[in-house]
């Protein structure tokens, strides 16, 4: 978790510091194609997102044990 909570600080500040051409930059992804770095932030957030969502509804399953 550390290290997670570590990597995501650092790209936030990245997102909100930085004065790069995000536009200007492209990296493919294997579904997508290739994706400008403005698109790759925004990804990278909902993919988090993402997860967080199918954690709340592996939890709600009826069989899930109770912690």
């Amino acid at each position: 978790m550390a290290e997670l909570r570590g990597a995501r600080a650092e790209t936030v500040a990245f997102a909100a510091e930085t004065e790069a051409d995000l536009h200007g930059h492209f990296f493919p992804h294997i579904a997508f194609g290739d994706l400008d770095c403005y698109q790759w932030l925004v990804l990278v957030g909902r993919h988090s997102d993402r997860h967080a969502l199918q954690i709340e509804e592996i939890k709600a399953h009826v069989g899930f044990p109770a912690s």
